[in-house]
């Protein structure tokens, strides 16, 4: 599938507050972008913006909507609940234009293609993409790492990752974390399931049927 995006600017403020900072908002943001594009998985969003260090991350990822318009929609109210921003509340911003420019807003194209063969059931390694996780605890940023090293094609249940940290017993503090996964995919919470096997609450449009297709495409992929 080629790659095909429809660009558009989330007005800059301030980046998702660092655990144990003096300030609540977390340091200024230099630049905010975003784009979204279709996939096998719908239409994916991305929000990102360069940090002190003027790395660009990924703060957010949405997946799985019907149109480009849902996708922006779900990131600007995802950036209005992340940094409580009064630009984001905006309710004259503009939705998302739609079509074929190639304009990606300063993300590079690598993201979006990786993200699309992802989508569409291709084996893809995700490992490389940047993303922020500030706004997780010690504890969230271990069970984030430790989620991205679960292979694609396998599962792993709540209690296994918590004794994989080294917090056995954790599994519900475990399930808490990936309940306000950012980064969906990318952190791949859709691979984490009950120790009965069970599929248990998915945030992405469609729910538990989505997290079944995901699964299911990476059986066969």
């Amino acid at each position: 599938m080629p790659t095909r995006t429809a660009p558009f600017d989330v007005p800059a403020g301030r980046a998702p507050s660092r655990r144990g900072s003096a300030s609540s908002g977390g340091p200024t943001v230099a630049a905010v972008h975003s784009c979204v594009f279709p996939s096998d998985l719908g239409w994916i969003g991305l929000l990102t913006f360069r940090g002190s260090t003027g790395e660009l991350a990924i703060g957010r990822l949405a997946f799985g909507h019907e149109t480009a318009a849902a996708a922006g929609k779900a990131l600007r109210w995802a950036q209005t609940r992340d940094q409580r921003s009064p630009a984001a509340e905006d309710p004259t911003a503009s939705e998302p234009p739609s079509g074929d420019s190639a304009e990606t807003s300063g993300i590079p194209a690598t993201w979006l293609t990786d993200l699309q063969a992802f989508a569409a059931g291709t084996p893809t390694d995700l490992s490389h993409l940047p993303l922020d996780l500030s706004y997780m605890t010690d504890f969230g940023r271990r069970v984030a790492m430790a989620c991205r090293q679960v292979p694609w094609g396998e599962t792993i249940s709540y209690g296994q990752l918590a004794t994989r940290i080294g917090s056995p017993g954790a599994a519900r503090a475990v399930g808490a974390v990936m309940a306000r996964n950012r980064h969906p995919l990318i952190i791949p919470c859709h691979r984490v399931i009950a120790s009965n096997g069970a599929l248990t609450g998915f945030s992405a449009p469609q729910g538990l049927i989505m997290k079944q297709r995901l699964l299911a495409h990476e059986e066969t992929g």
